[in-house]
């Protein structure tokens, strides 16, 4: 499989979220994930973050219109370290602001 389109889900909550990142870790093909438009917190976005470290052919990444903040940006900060063949990482319609955006950018 190398995609993965759960995209507009308004029922997503952080269980929710630890139970598809248990799937994620075992799926090391995925080229594209797209989780735009559901409830991810930052606390989802941490745990999303750790299950994609390991992803580094991930190619897309689309986690626009969520519920992530400066603090969630953190945690997938860590994550897109590895990311040399990461093409488009859309993470429009959060709250990341400015702190965000740098831990991001680093």
């Amino acid at each position: 499989m190398e995609s993965l389109n759960f995209r507009c889900n308004k029922n997503f909550n952080d269980e929710i979220v630890a139970a598809l990142a248990e799937g994620i870790n075992l799926k090391k093909e995925l080229r594209t994930v797209d989780l735009g438009e559901n409830n991810i917190t930052d606390k989802g976005i941490h745990i999303l973050g750790d299950a994609l470290k390991t992803h580094v052919r991930l190619h897309m990444l689309f986690l626009d219109s969520n519920d992530i903040s400066a603090n969630g940006a953190d945690g997938l900060s860590e994550c897109l370290k590895n990311k040399q063949d990461l093409r488009v990482f859309n993470i429009d319609n959060n709250n990341i602001g400015p702190i965000g955006a740098k831990k991001l950018a680093t």
